[in-house]
């Protein structure tokens, strides 16, 4: 069965602080087996007639995949012949 996450920051934190709490569900289908890495950062641009923008923004990059911790299990090994 699918297990509820909490979130750890705002940016999934939407509903979470009503009155009657109302989840963000992702569905599977958005997070690749790799997983997702979520950053936030201040973002700043220059407009053409010198005015300065500066916002909050949030970037989405694929995960660093699934780990394999090198443990071998029901292996058969040869018999080696003396």
């Amino acid at each position: 069965p699918p297990q509820r996450i909490e979130p750890r920051t705002n940016l999934l934190r939407q509903g979470l602080d009503d009155e009657v709490p109302t989840g963000y569900d992702l569905y599977e289908e958005e997070v690749p087996r790799a997983g997702v890495k979520v950053t936030q950062s201040f973002q700043r641009t220059r407009w053409y007639d010198g005015k300065i923008f500066l916002w909050f923004g949030a970037r989405k990059q694929t995960g660093r995949g699934e780990r394999s911790s090198r443990l071998s299990f029901d292996q058969i090994l040869p018999i080696r012949k003396k």
